[in-house]
């Protein structure tokens, strides 16, 4: 699909194709592969035939957690910010999965350029938007333990020996919030 794609200009076939290609090595322990896969997809996802952010929003959910993974910070850092302005706009100023997942994501780039103070700040907003939008967690609450979880498992202030014990406190109140 992916020879298909680049050979008749179906960029959107191609960045398809390369996400899922990206996926794949990177399940398998295969990083270097994956990460290149990833980018390719990132830089075909703005050539697909709409002319739109349709397929940039879903390769970057898995870019940038690929390049936080393997700490390219110079690369992964102005990525952040345009996942985040892009999960709004898709979100339509509700609350979704993606929207969760860049906040997340923007933690773990505070905390990997050393700025835990921040990175805790986006993870009490992640909280507050969470409790704030109890209407729309019942439609994705797994989603969204999910997405606290990895916050737990990836960033370092939640670790529970070493990290902020009143934030991984406030983390554990919501979370058992959503699995009532």
């Amino acid at each position: 699909a992916r020879d298909l794609g680049a050979a008749h200009g179906f960029f959107s076939v191609e960045c398809q194709a390369c996400l899922g290609l990206g996926k794949i090595f990177m399940a398998e322990g295969k990083v270097e592969e994956g990460v290149e896969m990833l980018r390719h997809s990132f830089t075909t996802a703005s050539f697909n035939e709409n002319d739109d952010a349709t397929y940039e929003m879903p390769v970057l959910r898995f870019f940038v957690d690929a390049l936080l993974d393997t700490k390219a910070l110079e690369e992964v850092t102005p990525l952040v910010p345009r996942y985040r302005e892009l999960t709004k706009v898709d979100a339509g100023g509700e609350l979704g999965f993606e929207a969760l997942h860049s906040v997340l994501v923007t933690a773990r780039l505070h905390e990997a350029l050393g700025r835990p103070q921040e990175a805790a700040r986006e993870v009490r907003a992640l909280l507050v938007v969470t409790l704030r939008d109890q209407a729309s967690i019942q439609l994705f609450r797994a989603q969204c333990c999910e997405v606290l979880g990895h916050a737990v498992r990836q960033l370092r202030i939640l670790d529970s020996e070493s990290g902020d014990q009143d934030l991984l406190t406030e983390v554990a109140l919501v979370w058992k919030s959503l699995s009532v």
